[in-house]
């Protein structure tokens, strides 16, 4: 096993003692696995750790043996703690689904703010044959045949050639530890049940099962690179910085977009279909996450959600929060030149809000005050999308406009205690 990640990260030309990665451990098998690999190739990383507190003790006891663990082998832990029964009753989602949410917003937190470009799970062979039989259950033939992708922007999978067979013959080898999910013996998740099933299958023939298993996995590796042939494509047409061109508060296009990237953006074939029948302008479509589509009389513009309804939200130092389509973190840390980070003196709390008639801000850097509507126009946002962007304010003015500008109200100096500002867009291509 070590030595199929080993090739893995040298096709790619990387240089492991220089490649800091967050590693996702839940304590099972499958991760204690990939960081004992991590070990033994001294590929620098940093752990990840989250409690979704759904089995108890049990989960606690989890927590502990990963702490005991990173401990033990001196690697940096994370963890992070969840009432992840509420937050799905909160926001109309399932466990599985609450869960997936609670998981990544706390990676791609520490991905900002430790600065580690990637986060690899433990996601492999035989989890990829799952996920076919997963989704041609529920008709998305494309997502099936595609698996589960090797790398997914900063996500990597270094396990995705190896088979349960082979990591488990390796954590044997190696002596290790792990600790059993109890909910992996349950039916209840669709998931599971297909595990079972393969399982099955795989005791009855072993042969046949690991024959059709290497077919699908080279399948699935000639979809993607498939799938990046076209994605390099779609950098020519748009350049290298299309995706964070796209995640702005919209985006038009002389030509409409090719239905692949339109159905990962949440729009189903029937729409994909009907937009490319449409000529009058006006027509809307709104695809299932937050992505709308309008057809204007000069293209198309692909715009995210309409914010100006959104409440106005206040934010202390440790909230850690959702508002639209953005994830915030506020902080208070000693400055230090943070990176991809806002920093203003003093302490909180602040107010996230959508623009409002007659604001005014003063630019960093710059002398008077301008109309926030004059700052918005000059950055290129079409009038109807200004209610997209949020607005930071304290008591005495605004502080920015996220993502665009920031006021040279309340800077901070070298050394003071100050609060730290992170965000990211919740919406992805990938």
């Amino acid at each position: 096993m070590l030595k199929s990640v080993q090739e893995w990260a040298l096709r790619r030309g990387w240089d492991l003692s220089r490649q800091p990665t967050l590693l996702a451990i839940s304590g099972g098998l499958d991760s204690v696995a990939l960081a004992a690999t991590f070990r033994a190739l001294n590929w620098p990383c940093e752990w990840a750790h989250v409690n979704f507190g759904l089995r108890g003790e049990e989960s606690d006891g989890d927590e502990a043996f990963v702490r005991q663990l990173a401990a033990q082998w001196g690697v940096k832990l994370h963890v992070r703690r969840c009432d992840t029964r509420a937050f799905a009753q909160q926001n109309g989602l399932s466990i599985q689904e609450a869960a997936r949410h609670l998981r990544y917003a706390f990676f791609r937190e520490l991905q900002d703010h430790r600065e580690l470009p990637r986060l690899a799970t433990a996601h492999h062979a035989d989890d990829n044959f799952e996920h076919f039989f997963l989704y041609l259950m529920r008709g998305s033939h494309a997502t099936a045949f595609r698996g589960l992708p090797l790398e997914n922007a900063s996500l990597i999978r270094p396990l995705w050639s190896v088979s349960k067979a082979e990591i488990q013959a390796f954590a044997e080898g190696q002596d290790l530890v792990w600790r059993e999910d109890s909910s992996n013996a349950s039916d209840y998740y669709s998931r599971n049940r297909i595990r079972h099933q393969l399982q099955a299958f795989h005791a009855a023939d072993p042969e046949a099962w690991n024959q059709l298993r290497a077919d699908f996995s080279e399948l699935a590796e000639r979809a993607q690179h498939a799938e990046a042939e076209h994605q390099r494509d779609w950098q020519q047409i748009w350049g290298d910085d299309w995706q964070q061109r796209a995640l702005g508060p919209g985006l038009f296009m002389s030509e409409l977009p090719d239905a692949r990237h339109l159905e990962r953006l949440g729009f189903n074939k029937a729409q994909v279909g009907e937009m490319g029948r449409v000529e009058r302008s006006g027509a809307r479509w709104k695809g299932r996450g937050s992505w709308n589509l309008e057809r204007t009389q000069n293209g198309w513009l692909l715009a995210g959600p309409e914010l100006d309804s959104l409440p106005s939200l206040g934010l202390d130092a440790g909230s850690s929060v959702e508002w639209g389509d953005y994830h915030f973190s506020l902080s208070q840390e000693l400055y230090s030149g943070q990176k991809n980070a806002w920093c203003f003196s003093g302490k909180g709390p602040l107010l996230l809000r959508v623009w409002e008639q007659g604001d005014r801000m003063q630019g960093w850097g710059m002398n008077g005050q301008k109309k926030v509507s004059d700052w918005l126009g000059e950055s290129g946002i079409p009038r109807r999308l200004r209610g997209q962007v949020p607005v930071l304010c304290d008591e005495r003015g605004i502080l920015g406009l996220v993502g665009l500008r920031r006021s040279s109200h309340r800077a901070a100096q070298e050394g003071e205690s100050c609060l730290v500002l992170r965000w990211h867009r919740l919406t992805t291509f990938v």
